[in-house]
């Protein structure tokens, strides 16, 4: 019978635990951390992206003092209560979810917002509650690095996946693709959203870059005789690139370099994650200045990243108050029961929440997309405040079943694949991300598949 190992609730260590590190040590050192990349963030937006992108509706506001104090709060709460150890898919994704839109989400929103502060309080607050509940449920750490990576079986299954899909991908879009600027991407997208495809192409296209592709990469950087998988892997984010000129696609892979060093090197410890998450946006607050190519790095990582995902909060906020919460009826299958509510019937966008919110800020011609993270498009636009209260308890049971599953496979292949799950999870909604970006699909392979120490 094979033995999984299955360490302490958020004190499991990728390579051993010192004893000088206690629970309550690591704790603190997360408050620290999280509250200095929370500062740090606070004075590059004040100082640079409210200044630089203002025209797109980032803009700096003061905030009271009992309002500082609150988020302030709020965020200490969060970096005490989230995993505190990054060894299992949930900690992954609820310390991206954290970090690039709690934290921003808390800063900004009280600046950005059309209405008076105090309407947003009720969500803001629920949001918190929200993510401590989420970090409160998981966290338990079912993996171990003494379980074998996959066998080579496994990454040539995926491999012959993959390159099936490249040759359809370059079939269906071949004559779209393009090179197009960091700065000006629209056109693109544009591009590959008019091309006429079944849906299980659209399938195919997100699973390439979230599964596929960064499974590859993932192989590269786990066993070193699968090096030539890695640059396979960046190649699909490159085609990814072209396709619709997707920024997240740079944006993974380093994520996934920063995750597999902070396992090897620092045993897993999310305060040291956090804490050059802190000094990369530091960094980045000054990288306008050197030059045209440093400034575009800088707006990838803090406008791309950060800023822009946390930005659809008061704007999705803004548009459903006004014009009606949708109680679920956008979510297929939800619609064939709910109704949608009157203002959107007639609306030609519906039921595509990103669109109906893009047109209302950038007109109805504009054809921009406002993609916004589980609790804003199935939180706040549903129900407000209740909605995310209901849409943290669904995604805290998602997160719950897949720490389970992922008993017996090894922790820094499990690390690595959830990394990608997060990133979509910052601009995607819960149930869009099940079906489209594999969220239901890594449930099924973990629960189904089991590497074993025959396997080679």
């Amino acid at each position: 019978m094979q033995t999984y190992y299955r360490a302490p609730r958020d004190m499991g260590s990728l390579s051993g635990e010192s004893g000088n590190w206690t629970r309550v040590t690591l704790r603190i050192a997360s408050v620290v951390a999280l509250l200095a990349y929370s500062f740090f963030f606070f004075t590059v937006y004040r100082n640079y992206i409210s200044h630089e992108w203002a025209y797109t509706g980032l803009v700096y506001a003061p905030l009271s003092g009992l309002e500082i104090f609150a988020i302030t709060l709020g965020i200490a709460l969060q970096a005490w209560a989230m995993p505190q150890k990054i060894n299992s898919p949930s900690s992954v994704i609820i310390w991206m979810l954290t970090c690039l839109i709690y934290v921003p989400t808390m800063i900004i929103t009280l600046m950005i917002g059309d209405r008076p502060s105090s309407d947003y309080y009720p969500s803001l607050v629920a949001f918190t509650v929200a993510m401590l509940l989420i970090s409160a449920a998981t966290g338990r750490c079912y993996t171990s690095n003494a379980t074998p990576i996959p066998p080579k079986i496994f990454f040539n299954a995926f491999l012959i996946m993959f390159g099936l899909i490249t040759i359809l991908l370059f079939i269906q879009y071949g004559s779209i693709m393009s090179l197009a600027s960091v700065e000006d991407v629209y056109f693109q997208r544009f591009s590959a959203a008019d091309i006429e495809s079944l849906s299980i192409v659209g399938y195919l296209r997100t699973h390439y870059l979230y599964v596929f592709a960064s499974l590859l990469f993932a192989a590269g950087l786990l066993n070193k005789s699968y090096w030539y998988m890695m640059p396979l892997g960046l190649f699909g984010y490159f085609v990814t690139y072209l396709i619709d000129a997707s920024k997240i696609a740079f944006i993974i892979p380093i994520l996934m370099l920063a995750f597999v060093t902070i396992c090897r090197f620092a045993q897993g410890r999310a305060w040291v994650l956090s804490s050059g998450l802190a000094g990369v946006t530091l960094v980045s607050g000054f990288l306008p200045q050197i030059s045209p190519t440093a400034k575009i790095i800088a707006d990838l990582i803090l406008c791309r990243a950060i800023a822009i995902p946390a930005q659809t909060f008061a704007q999705y906020s803004d548009v459903f108050a006004a014009r009606g919460y949708t109680w679920w009826s956008h979510v297929r299958g939800i619609s064939a029961v709910v109704p949608p509510p009157t203002s959107f019937v007639a609306d030609p966008f519906w039921p595509t929440l990103g669109q109906i919110v893009g047109s209302t800020y950038y007109g109805m011609e504009s054809r921009v997309n406002l993609n916004a993270n589980l609790f804003t498009g199935e939180g706040v636009a549903a129900a407000g405040w209740i909605g995310i209260l209901v849409v943290g308890t669904a995604f805290g049971y998602y997160l719950r079943l897949l720490d389970h599953v992922v008993k017996g496979w090894n922790r820094t292949f499990v690390v690595l694949v959830s990394v990608p799950m997060g990133m979509s999870l910052a601009n995607t909604h819960l149930t869009t991300f099940l079906l489209s970006f594999g969220g239901l699909f890594w449930l099924a392979i973990f629960h189904y598949y089991k590497p074993t120490l025959k396997q080679k």
